[in-house]
């Protein structure tokens, strides 16, 4: 039976499509299944993730009529493995990225572990480099003593493996609150997890890759992304009052 499944959710991606899947079906870590939910895509992309899965048995191909699936909807419904990760359809993965995490989790028996991201422009050119700068494993009680300097892996689930029994922790009451602001759904899933993980592990090694759009979400500014911080804030805030670890620095 596999061990990881990789989950990509994927609306009109365009050529980025091609870079996303090839990462992923060339790691160097072979004993995956890969979930791929094509969310309505209206721009060819339906017709080459049809050719990949059928040259590739791994592939699980989902088609949905409307872009609403999200990946909570995947780990609930299409994840049995004991592990999972989540890669969006323009990024990639270093090809050994699945051996480099998987192999940590299997050694040190953490819940999750984190490699670091590249983020780079639309033409793949290198603009920084983020994560946790060193590989360590740190507890749940150490959570608060480098929540400040973790918190942005913290935002995402891209470049992270997590043990899939995790996911019933998800506060799923903040998560569908920010389902309509389209944004902060990660920060809830992954907040949530952590602070339920027994152990927690670092890889200094860059795993990820990311695309940086300056139309995405994440580049907007406006009501709706104010709320939705002002939810996490208080999450957080929460969270971290659980191990007295709500200081003026975190």
């Amino acid at each position: 039976m596999e061990k990881v499944t990789i989950i990509t959710l994927v609306y009109n991606p365009g050529k980025c499509i091609y870079r996303c899947v090839d990462s992923v079906l060339n790691q160097t870590f072979k004993n995956f299944k890969f979930v791929i939910v094509d969310n309505a895509s209206s721009d060819g992309t339906k017709e080459i993730l049809e050719e990949y899965a059928k040259k590739d048995s791994r592939i699980c191909l989902l088609r949905n009529e409307l872009n609403n699936v999200r990946v909570l909807h995947c780990i609930r419904n299409f994840v049995n493995t004991e592990y999972f990760m989540v890669v969006d359809h323009d990024d990639w993965l270093e090809l050994n990225a699945l051996e480099l995490l998987y192999n940590m989790v299997e050694k040190e028996k953490v819940d999750i572990v984190f490699g670091r991201t590249d983020l780079r422009d639309v033409n793949e050119k290198l603009l920084e480099t983020r994560g946790y700068f060193r590989t360590e494993i740190i507890s749940s009680n150490e959570l608060p003593e480098v929540f400040r300097v973790i918190y942005w892996q913290l935002r995402t689930l891209w470049g992270a493996l997590i043990r899939t029994s995790l996911s019933e922790y998800i506060d799923e009451k903040t998560f569908k609150f920010l389902l309509p602001a389209r944004y902060g759904c990660d920060t809830v899933m992954v907040l949530s997890m952590v602070f339920s993980a027994s152990s927690i592990g670092f890889i200094k090694e860059t795993i990820h890759n990311y695309r940086c759009h300056e139309s995405s979400g994440s580049y907007s500014f406006c009501r709706e992304r104010f709320m939705a911080d002002w939810v996490l804030f208080d999450l957080a805030k929460q969270l971290l009052e659980k191990k007295n670890g709500f200081t003026p620095e975190n």
